[in-house]
């Protein structure tokens, strides 16, 4: 394996606060030549093929942009059997990270071309012991560049000094600031320019200080829970480190304040980043109108105002699941459905997902259709969101080919003969479904050649044609863009246009993304999984941002591979294994920040699905609703079940438009 090694040059440290810690040298310099005073490292995952298989080299070039910015260029180009990684050290020696000060790196990076699948970037330090031994890699939320967005981002991470850190539970002693690059494919050439690295260490926060608020929902019912996540920086002054805070309302007409319940009590034992989570719930007798929402810390004589928030009776999200089998075999297998929900959605019912009810051009059997529409429907409670995504095969523009759920032509466009023919069954459809309807929805997961195969103009067509054809016979129902299987695609379909040129987010009224293996954090802040959902929720609004876009949000699946998302210190099992409470506990905190965020509708994949993979075991695969009975069968958990039916009840829609 062929290795590149730095010269001599090291960066220094400057003992300044807010200076640059890493004192760049200049970075004029000759093709292929290391940057001076940096140094990488390289290295194979397990995948495939021997050890060591093969050569990632590595090119440099230096210049400098039309400002006269200097960049620095790295080419990787990964001519092993298997993938490669990548760590650029940002300094040629480890910096010590001393309690009491907050180190923020950042940088400037862009990338040529696309970014091929699954590599990821990211900044932030690689953390080692007082010996010398490592400890594991610290990358916050801000250090990941986003695929989706492209363009130059800064990336930033930012570490406390003393503080333990997730992946170990231990003290780090120093750290190196690095730039990584993972999971580069075989055969594949990787490049990205870096410019303008920054790295401070701030002592200067005297007491404590409140850092404003990211997310925060625009309405909540009286009665209602409101979510809200407070992020404070420092500690106080004097004493243990202990504070209380409390939240209050004050009407923006009147001025009448309103103490929300309780208090919370928190150790800010260092003087980094902490967060205050809430789920406070609002009097059930309120006067409808807009308030200050005020956090205060009475001992420190701290004020902040949050922002405004708007009490109505009408508010909330609606929550909802995903059923395979209800109604069908699972009233029998898992028992009459006790969950509480608002929405369910067709895609993943055994009587829904083929588009089985349309039998050819203006030919229709609605038996199976109606009777999911029946079992999950009500006026008041329940509504329904109607997928219309896939073709069957006699429409389909390529019935012999293969797609997900192991039907022929199912993931192509509808042929051109019958596209007038699918506008009229979307229309049937609605008319059918018409004051039981929440929502409709085009596609599923567009992003994926297993759920579409045609164009971005077949996609933005179809879209139009169910966005027409829902209006013309329910107006107030919203229609929901197709949502890609993650954030970072989002750009597949929001970049699509129709035949016309229309962009395709001119026939929707919400956007959005499935979300997968995210989990939100405790009341202590500590994360329930390795990928956060903040993160993924704040990819959601950078990614409309990018296109211009402000709609509401809904996730239309949200799940959690439960043998294969990561856990962390705090809760080291899978999903899957977790014990019943805490993974009842990870379900509700999600929801919270899903409402936090102000996300319109969430259903969660799924309820009934009953893996069988005995990695899974117990609690089936996704959203843990099932375990283990005596006997060995799966049953529905009812700890787990109960708090998601608290959510439903906390955060759910409440009132009527």
């Amino acid at each position: 394996m062929k290795r590149l090694w730095p010269f001599a040059c090291g960066l220094l440290m400057l003992g300044v606060a807010h200076a640059n810690l890493l004192r760049h040298a200049t970075l004029d310099g000759v093709e292929g030549q290391v940057p001076r005073g940096m140094f990488h490292g390289v290295g194979y995952d397990a995948s495939t093929g021997p050890a060591g298989a093969g050569t990632l080299s590595v090119n440099y070039r230096n210049g400098k942009a039309m400002d006269g910015r200097p960049y620095t260029e790295v080419e990787l180009s990964n001519r092993a059997s298997q993938s490669a990684n990548y760590t650029l050290n940002l300094s040629t020696s480890r910096i010590a990270l001393a309690e009491g000060q907050t180190y923020s790196l950042s940088t400037w990076v862009s990338v040529s071309g696309p970014i091929p699948r699954p590599v990821v970037m990211n900044l932030g330090f690689q953390l080692y012991q007082a010996n010398g031994g490592y400890l594991s890699e610290w990358v916050d939320g801000a250090g990941a560049y986003q695929a989706g967005l492209g363009g130059a981002q800064q990336l930033k991470a930012e570490i406390a000094g003393g503080v333990p850190d997730q992946r170990s539970g231990r003290v780090p002693d120093s750290g190196f600031p690095r730039l990584a690059v993972y999971n580069i494919p075989a055969g594949s050439v990787f490049r990205f320019r870096f410019s303008g690295v920054v790295l401070t260490a701030d002592s200067g926060v005297k007491g404590v200080q409140v850092l404003p608020v990211n997310a925060l929902p625009q309405k909540v019912a009286p009665g209602a829970v409101l979510p809200l996540t407070v992020g404070l920086r420092g500690r106080p002054q004097e004493g243990s480190g202990e504070v209380v805070s409390r939240l209050a309302l004050l009407s923006v007409s009147g001025g009448s304040r309103v103490n929300l319940p309780s208090t919370h009590s928190l150790v800010l034992n260092h003087s980094g980043r902490h967060e205050d989570v809430w789920q406070v719930r609002l009097p059930k007798i309120m006067p409808n109108g807009k308030y200050e929402l005020w956090y205060e810390l009475p001992r420190q004589k701290v004020r902040t105002r949050l922002g405004v928030l708007e009490v109505s009776q009408a508010a909330g999200m609606w929550v909802g699941y995903s059923f395979h089998r209800y109604p069908g075999a699972s009233e029998s297998t898992l028992g009459p459905l006790q969950a509480r929900y608002q929405l369910a959605r067709s895609l993943a019912s055994d009587l829904a997902y083929g588009v089985q009810w349309w039998l050819g051009p203006d030919e229709y059997d609605w038996r199976g259709l109606m009777r999911w529409a029946q079992f999950h429907a009500n006026e008041n409670e329940r509504k329904l969101v109607m997928t219309f995504s896939g073709t069957p095969r006699w429409a389909s523009a390529a019935p012999h080919q293969r797609s997900a759920m192991g039907l022929m032509g199912y993931a192509a466009p509808p042929a051109a003969v019958h596209r007038a023919a699918y506008q009229r069954m979307v229309k049937e459809t609605v008319t059918r479904l018409k004051g039981r309807l929440l929502a409709t929805e085009c596609w599923n997961e567009p992003n994926s050649r297993d759920f579409f195969t045609g164009t971005q103009t077949d996609l933005a067509d179809l879209c139009k044609a169910v966005y027409v054809s829902t209006k013309a016979v329910e107006p107030t129902v919203p229609v929901i863009c197709p949502q890609a299987d993650d954030p970072v695609h989002m750009d597949f379909v929001y970049s699509a246009r129709t035949s016309a040129g229309e962009p395709i987010h001119q026939f929707c009224d919400v956007v959005g993304a499935h979300l997968y293996n995210r989990l939100g954090s405790d009341a202590r802040g500590r994360d329930y999984s390795k990928l956060r959902l903040r993160d993924g929720l704040e990819a959601m609004a950078a990614m409309s941002r990018k296109h211009g876009i402000n709609k509401p949000l809904a996730i239309t699946e949200f799940g959690i591979s439960s043998c294969v998302a990561q856990g962390t210190p705090a809760y080291p099992q899978v999903f899957g294994r977790m014990r019943s409470e805490d993974a009842a506990e990870a379900l509700y905190r999600s929801l919270a920040q899903m409402r936090e965020f102000g996300v319109m509708m969430v259903a969660l994949y799924s309820f009934d699905l009953l893996n069988r993979d005995p990695e899974c075991l117990p609690g089936g695969s996704f959203i843990r609703m099932t375990e283990l009975d005596a006997a060995g069968r799966q049953r529905v958990d009812p700890v787990v079940l109960r708090r998601v039916n608290d959510a439903v009840s906390d955060f759910g829609w409440r009132g009527h438009d």
